[in-house]
């Protein structure tokens, strides 16, 4: 887990999350800056969600993070994503209750614990891998990836997967889908498909105020070889929105080290 600049700083956080040999990653802050929200343990092994909370201080430092038992199963919880002021979570989880793979789920928040997690259903989940739920910031879309089959597709190779883009090639690709949210309820997903792609479209994330979609993809850049960043423009918030495409700017060289 890398510190983030101005929200987490290496002194806070190196005794949390760098020193207790386990695998933490996928972190979610919310945008008061003071509830981070990661997922500890590996995919296949039982990874759990973990939570740490500061005080309203500039100063404040994050407390030793504890575990969602009200949430956290001994299958895998991934993927943390808050909305709605901080009181909702959504994750993804290949616990029992789901429609097969790893399916999208929601807790509400009750004072200092988490009510128990509910399946988003089949207007959502699939038979197969749905992950990477994002909100936008106005509550009225959610946002995520699966690898179910195409209409006309009768089936899909689900493959060994570990959470993850990167994994075996066995399995159907990967596509966007969205969702409206109705009092925090989800309608029918409906696939992106000025988006999705035969290669894979995934972990989507919107912007702070709701006009921009990011997301990553391994599809070959247009007429050249290079990385590509991919924006989609979502304005007015919550549209369908056009594809901005740019080539990705090269990654600048490591700061010479002090003497």
């Amino acid at each position: 887990l890398a510190p983030l600049s101005g929200l987490l700083r290496l002194s806070q956080v190196s005794d949390l999350f760098l020193t207790h040999g386990e695998d933490d990653y996928e972190p979610h802050i919310w945008a008061d800056g003071r509830t981070l929200i990661f997922v500890r343990g590996r995919p296949g092994g039982g990874a759990d969600l973990f939570i740490s909370e500061r005080g309203p201080g500039a100063t404040d430092l994050w407390p030793e993070p504890r575990a969602l038992d009200g949430v956290n199963t001994d299958a895998d919880e991934l993927g943390p994503a808050l909305a709605d002021g901080g009181s909702t979570l959504y994750f993804y989880s290949d616990r029992a209750g789901g429609l097969g793979g790893y399916d999208l789920w929601v807790t509400q928040r009750e004072d200092d614990s988490w009510a128990q997690p509910v399946n988003l259903g089949p207007g959502i989940n699939s038979a197969f891998n749905d992950y990477a739920p994002a909100a936008s910031p106005d509550g009225s879309v959610l946002y995520f990836a699966s690898n179910r089959p195409r209409p006309g597709e009768t089936d899909a190779a689900t493959g060994q997967w570990d959470a993850t883009l990167r994994e075996q090639r066995s399995r159907h690709d990967y596509d966007l889908f969205a969702a409206p949210l109705v009092d925090g309820a989800p309608g029918p997903a409906e696939a992106l498909t000025v988006l999705n792609t035969p290669a894979d479209e995934g972990c989507p994330a919107v912007s702070p105020f709701g006009d921009f979609l990011y997301f990553a993809s391994d599809r070959p850049a247009p007429e050249t070889a290079k990385p590509l960043s991919i924006l989609i423009d979502l304005s007015p918030p919550g549209s369908r929105g056009r594809i901005r495409t740019r080539p990705s700017r090269p990654a600048a060289p490591p700061p010479a080290p002090r003497r």
